[in-house]
């Protein structure tokens, strides 16, 4: 049998949707927002979760793509809480898994595969949460090297004006990773190839969040590798292809997208499409819900090393523009996420503006 739990009138119930398992029908490249309506309409229908003897969740069902500072965390609580209920609830055999690129050295040994564990707890997952580019899934055995656009399973991310994002991540990381440098300092320093003059790597992941970031988690093929995701300066007839790319995997890589600056409607729209992230289950008294995660110390130590150096919550328009010099790219995938996530909307009947 299979199915997914929905809630309606306070039941558990078993209802009949669209697998969550199965190749989605591609958008086509047209400006007739009419025809992407209808077909979102089809691809938004609630996803059935798939059961093998009614307890067990086969392999590779389900993904949340993790950008840094877009409100990932909060998804990825969001889901894990959905897996407890469903293990404690329905006493579902249901394997999650996180696998992110922050953490460095366990991330490397999954992609070299050398951790036997890693790969095997890959193989046997079937909802996870990822931290990483796109590109690697093949490596890990979600994705084949033919189809490695066009996935079997549901996805969902969440994307962010870049120029929020990177001001957002050095206030997270302001000590860690930007040794309590200001921003625009640290862009400079990269540009005159002096970051080590000021305590940080050249190649380090610190640096790649500042470039590109979201672009280049969503390429899929490896043909870019010679930009080392940013660190290499990339020539504008790549990046146009870069960006083509990576638009065409925020359309149809993934089954719905979020942005950060409507995270709330992102989260009221999870549930419509993913019954099994209902705040609310009949049965069971664990409430999920889509909390407001991982904030920004309240002490990042900067001042005497111990005391805080108090940001604001936006950059000034002197550092916003070195960080959409520096992101371009992100910036022309992001107005398309806006844009993608409006047709999200009315096809989900959710345009406040809609009136027919």
């Amino acid at each position: 049998n299979s199915g997914v739990i929905t809630s309606n009138d306070g039941a558990i119930n078993v209802v009949h949707g669209v697998p969550m398992k199965q190749a989605q029908r591609q958008l086509p490249e047209t400006d007739d927002d009419d025809i992407m309506i209808g077909i979102l309409k089809e691809r938004l229908q609630p996803h059935e979760l798939q059961l093998v003897d009614g307890t067990s969740l086969p392999p590779h069902q389900f993904m949340h793509l993790h950008h840094m500072k877009t409100g990932g965390t909060s998804v990825d609580d969001l889901l894990k809480c959905s897996v407890k209920r469903m293990q404690q609830v329905q006493h579902y055999q249901a394997k999650h898994m996180s696998l992110h690129e922050c953490n460095g050295s366990h991330f490397k040994k999954c992609l070299e595969h050398t951790n036997e564990l890693c790969q095997k707890s890959l193989d046997d997952t079937a909802l996870l949460s990822y931290c990483a580019p796109l590109k690697y899934l093949t490596d890990f055995k979600w994705t084949s090297e033919e189809k490695a656009n066009r996935p079997d399973f549901a996805a969902i991310t969440v994307l962010r004006h870049p120029a929020e994002r990177v001001w957002s991540n050095f206030r997270f990381a302001t000590k860690g990773c930007y040794k309590c440098n200001e921003l625009k300092n640290v862009y400079k320093a990269y540009e005159d190839n002096t970051l080590e003059a000021i305590g940080m790597r050249n190649e380090s992941l610190c640096v790649r969040q500042m470039l590109n970031h979201q672009t280049f988690n969503l390429l899929s093929s490896k043909r870019f590798d010679k930009y080392k995701e940013g660190l290499v300066e990339v020539p504008e007839e790549d990046q146009e292809e870069m960006v083509k790319e990576a638009i065409d995997n925020m359309k149809n890589f993934f089954t719905m997208i979020g942005i950060t600056e409507e995270l709330g409607t992102f989260g009221q729209m999870i549930p419509k499409v993913f019954p099994f992230m209902a705040t609310t289950l009949e049965g069971s008294h664990r409430a999920c819900h889509l909390p407001h995660s991982n904030k920004s110390p309240t002490n990042n130590k900067c001042i005497d090393n111990k005391e805080h150096w108090d940001l604001p919550s936006h950059p000034d328009k002197e550092t916003q523009n070195i960080i959409e010099k520096h992101n371009q790219m992100d910036i022309k995938l992001y107005e398309a996420a806006v844009k993608q996530f409006q047709l999200q909307k009315k096809a989900l009947g959710m345009d406040e503006n809609d009136t027919a």
